[in-house]
């Protein structure tokens, strides 16, 4: 059996919670996992062989044992441990789950309660401000402390160059940033709701730039967008995909969730 210990905010919990199914539904085995809100398809029960022992814990962005940090090898995601799996990490990675990609859009994460799609020409900006700051200093100066995971004023304005569109939004988790302030020239209508509202607001547009943020990405990868800019990769939280990252390293060095084939992502613009 597989039993996942939920860990972080909503971004980080339908990661861990479709990597955990991925697996669970591949070597039929018994998922112990708590229902995420708003998502009716995380309440199914999936069951499946328990095996009480031994026991094996995986955590980390490429699943690694949580004892011993030995990296675990692809081929021992195909074949079942015979063994009770716990999962504590974070999964953050798109080829861990690159296979169940239609389940998870069409029932393992439904969304309940969409909004209509906005026209094509609404055009959105995801800025995550708050969590993205250092926990000192005012606020315009955490902004550009803390990994730079945010979209630069300036990558803000290129987008709205480059990106064809009518009526420019913005969505935030700070809406009195100075930042807005700044680019008032660019007349955009700043959204701030609490996470469920953003998310659906987010999973209604058809054009949309994320930050590295994996709220952001799994609102985009599960909604309606047609074009989703991806942010740079060049620094920030994301800028470490690799898989060979071990104990001592930053817990979200080995995150990529670069999407292969699919042409709804612009990574260059």
């Amino acid at each position: 059996m597989i039993t996942l210990q939920q860990l972080g905010r909503f971004g980080n919990l339908l990661s861990q919670y479709v990597f955990a199914r991925t697996l669970a539904e591949r070597w039929g085995y018994a998922l112990e996992a708590n229902r995420i809100s708003g998502f009716p398809g995380t309440a199914a029960v999936v069951g499946g062989e328990r095996v009480v022992s031994p026991r094996v814990s995986w955590g980390r962005q490429w699943p690694s044992d949580a004892y011993s940090a030995r990296r675990v090898e692809a081929r021992e995601l195909m074949e079942a441990p015979n063994a009770h799996l716990t999962l504590q990490g974070w999964f953050q990675r798109f080829e861990l789950i690159a296979q169940r990609a239609e389940d998870i859009r069409e029932d393992w994460l439904r969304l309940e309660d969409t909004l209509p799609g906005r026209p094509e020409g609404d055009f959105l900006i995801c800025l995550r401000l708050t969590d993205y700051a250092a926990e000192r200093g005012d606020k315009e100066e955490r902004l550009d402390t803390f990994a730079h995971s945010t979209l630069t004023e300036d990558e803000v304005r290129r987008l709205v160059r480059t990106v064809s569109h009518n009526r420019l939004h913005f969505v935030t988790d700070e809406p009195g940033h100075a930042i807005f302030e700044r680019m008032r020239d660019l007349s955009g209508t700043v959204h701030s709701g609490k996470a469920m509202e953003d998310f659906r607001l987010i999973h209604s547009f058809q054009k949309v730039a994320i930050c590295q943020s994996t709220f952001h990405w799994w609102t985009t990868f599960l909604g309606r967008a047609r074009e989703i800019y991806f942010p740079p990769m060049d620094r920030g939280i994301w800028s470490r995909p690799e898989r060979e990252c071990g104990m001592a390293a930053e817990v979200h060095c080995g995150i990529d969730l670069r999407v292969p084939g699919d042409g709804r992502y612009i990574y260059e613009w």
